[in-house]
């Protein structure tokens, strides 16, 4: 179990160089990660987009634009990210 108080997260949060964030920054976001229960399933969410994002990438190869991907995307609506993946990358590919 991983403990909230300052200390706690203090010792944990990376050199600044090391992540790209200032500390402020950081601080806040591992406190998020720490006590919010509904940032794993956003963080899950995100990695899932994110690799979706790639594997299109892969596909189109040289006619690949993150206009187009986003465009597509969004016309997707809010379908589970399974059905996305189905619709822009015609297989059932695994999620992540």
């Amino acid at each position: 179990m991983v403990s909230t108080s300052t200390t706690s997260i203090l010792r944990i949060i990376p050199a600044p160089t090391s992540i790209g964030k200032p500390p402020p920054v950081a601080k806040v976001e591992a406190r998020r990660g720490t006590s919010d229960l509904t940032y794993l399933v956003y963080t899950l969410g995100k990695l899932q987009i994110m690799q979706v994002r790639e594997d299109y990438k892969r596909l189109r190869g040289e006619k690949f634009t993150l206009l187009d991907f986003h465009d597509l995307f969004m016309e997707q609506g809010g379908l589970p990210l399974t059905l996305v993946r189905r619709a822009m990358l015609g297989n059932d590919s695994p999620t992540l």
